[in-house]
């Protein structure tokens, strides 16, 4: 299949949008809608469920795990989809990140207590734990790429250090409270992006032998062609509040320098005290410095863990840790497991 032809298979509707088509034609008027629910087979809207906003008992998540789109059997990072045209909106949140791109057409997201406007080019980057919504009452095709976070910090670790704007928003979702919780990406409907993503679509769909690997790159090819061509579009909803600026610049240190840095180079740095530096952190994380720091380090031990053959005491050193000794000790303590055996699992699961 090309990704023109995927382009034509996109366009059709599915079984599952022509239901919530006619659901939505028989919402307009009262009596319409009152057939069309008692015409319904309800074991068979559980069986593949559908959204029934009317129904209690139906199927309606406010609030998604990995489990309710990644198996726990598989190591896949990464989930590509087609939104479902008239599916009901309503409120959810989710454990994951969520990359919506508009193929053609528009969609409207209602997120927090923003109501946003997606037309065909343009990529919506959410975090994890989000209320939001998104609808799409018309012909118009929404894709959604799922990233799974418990694997993402391994996976992209060179743009979580990066210092650019997808990677700060990463790291604010990682490690901040208050962060911003949404991105707005616009590509000037960039043709070449949008092969990208159907490219990247029918490598799921086909899932042919090492999909997920090349799923992973694809991923990061996409990121790196958004930041190359259009960084300057990138929108950050609270961009503009002071507070939120100074915090951001003191993590981005952190992040860049976290194999070393002691919060007393970092007061100084931004001319602030220990005591005024330790508080912002705080309030904007939820986090002291001394976890961030050493939640940064253990991301470092663990990507090298698992994608070299470098010495567990010469990763201990390269994550900033005082000694093997040290870091071993609170290694286990965090994972319940040695850094060897950790390694070895991970190797030969």
């Amino acid at each position: 299949m090309t990704t023109e032809e995927l382009y034509l298979s996109l366009l059709q509707f599915n079984e599952d949008e022509k239901f919530y088509e006619s659901y939505y034609d028989a919402s307009r008027k009262r009596w319409k809608l009152e057939e069309f629910l008692k015409n319904l087979d309800y074991q068979e809207i559980l069986n593949r469920r559908l959204i029934i906003t009317e129904v209690d008992t139906g199927y309606m998540p406010s609030s998604m795990s990995d489990e309710t789109y990644f198996s726990p059997d598989n190591k896949n990072s990464i989930i590509l989809s087609k939104h479902n045209r008239y599916t009901p909106a309503f409120r959810h949140k989710h454990v994951f990140f969520e990359l919506a791109y508009v193929l053609c057409g528009s969609c409207t997201q209602k997120i927090n207590q923003d109501e946003i406007t997606l037309t065909e080019g343009q990529f919506c980057l959410l975090a994890p734990h989000v209320s939001h919504s998104i609808s799409v009452f018309d012909s118009s095709l929404v894709l959604n790429i799922l990233i799974r976070r418990g694997t993402f910090e391994n996976l992209f670790y060179n743009m979580l250090y990066d210092g650019n704007k997808i990677s700060l928003f990463f790291n604010q979702s990682l490690f901040s409270n208050t962060g911003n919780s949404y991105l707005i990406l616009d590509t000037d409907k960039d043709k070449n992006l949008r092969e990208h993503v159907l490219t990247m679509f029918l490598e799921y769909t086909e899932k042919k032998n090492y999909y997920e690997n090349i799923l992973n790159s694809q991923l990061m090819i996409l990121f790196a062609k958004i930041l190359q061509n259009y960084e300057e579009r990138i929108q950050y909803p609270l961009m503009t509040r002071k507070g939120n600026l100074v915090c951001m610049k003191l993590i981005q240190y952190m992040e860049e320098h976290f194999n070393s840095v002691t919060l007393q180079e970092l007061a100084e740095t931004f001319h602030f005290s220990q005591g005024h530096c330790s508080r912002l952190i705080k309030a904007y994380t939820g986090k002291s410095f001394t976890q961030i720091i050493q939640s940064l380090r253990f991301q470092k031990a663990r990507t090298l863990l698992t994608t070299t053959d470098i010495s567990v005491a010469e990763i201990s050193h390269m994550a900033g840790f005082e000694n093997p000794e040290h870091f071993n000790r609170l290694f286990k303590k965090h994972f319940g497991t040695t850094p060897g055996k950790y390694r070895h699992t991970e190797s030969h699961s």
